[in-house]
């Protein structure tokens, strides 16, 4: 009994180790993307140069392609350097390599199916949870950098989803664990789209997750994608361009104003 509950204790510390990894690599990964979506849109609308692309291409085809240009440019990024790192851990494990290492080997082999199912399938879910979640975060974050009106405000843009994205990370730690039940309520908040990329993960690697819920919570956030981009397109427009309605209101006002000034010079004349 004591050998299983060391391993489930090991198994356990592995796997909250992996899933703190991943949410750091998360955090980086979506930084970087609603940073260069902010940045970038905000530099092409101070220089109005977005106002001449919209001309050609409509409001639908400028958000899909600014996003996930932007995206992939960090992916691209964030593989090259995991490359460099994998590439330095191997040489310096190769350049470490003594007698006591054969021993150690043989342990890590002894336990290696069971991380390797769970850590396989946990990195697998993880990656795309997190292109289709950083997609729809994108597409608000668009949004958010056609309103700002100058540069120094795109950086501002991104505190907003950055800190819903910490909330959502505290209350999985708070919410799913190993010696923890999950409730209805969890159960729930796991199938929304952008709490989906932490809670389903989460609740995977410590067993608490089911294939109904999996699948609900995919065909949830894909769901979404359309929708935020159909949402998304008037209000960016119409931010990019400066089209609001206060100045409707303001228009009317004074058409009013020029209507009634017209009126009274009339009136004047009659008299």
């Amino acid at each position: 009994t004591r050998t299983m509950l060391g391993e489930n204790i090991e198994e356990n510390d592995e796997s909250m180790f992996l899933q703190i990894i991943s949410n750091y690599l998360i955090f980086f990964v979506l930084l970087l993307c609603l940073n260069k979506i902010a940045n970038t849109i905000s530099q092409e609308k101070m220089s109005k140069s977005i106002e001449y692309i919209l001309t050609s291409i409509t409001t639908k085809e400028y958000m899909i392609s600014k996003v996930v240009s932007m995206c992939l440019i960090v992916v691209v990024q964030f593989v090259f350097m995991l490359a460099y790192a994998i590439i330095g851990i191997m040489i310096s494990v190769v350049l470490n390599m003594n007698a006591g290492a054969l021993q150690a080997n043989s342990n890590v082999d002894a336990l290696s199916p069971i991380i390797n199912m769970k850590s396989v399938g946990y990195v697998v879910m993880t990656l795309v949870f997190m292109c289709l979640t950083t997609f729809l975060q994108g597409v608000i974050q668009a949004v958010m950098s056609a309103k700002t009106t100058n540069i120094q405000e795109a950086g501002n843009a991104t505190v907003l989803l950055v800190t819903l994205n910490l909330i959502l990370y505290t209350i999985v730690l708070a919410l799913v664990s190993p010696i923890k039940s999950i409730n209805a309520i969890t159960y729930i908040i796991s199938i929304l789209p952008i709490a989906s990329m932490y809670f389903i993960p989460a609740m995977f690697i410590v067993g608490q997750a089911n294939v109904v819920q999996v699948i609900i919570a995919f065909v949830v956030l894909i769901a979404s994608l359309p929708i935020s981009v159909i949402l998304a397109q008037k209000p960016f427009k119409n931010a990019i361009l400066d089209f609001t309605n206060k100045k409707e209101k303001k228009i009317d006002g004074i058409e009013k104003i020029l209507s009634t000034r017209e009126y009274q010079e009339r009136m004047i004349d009659r008299k």
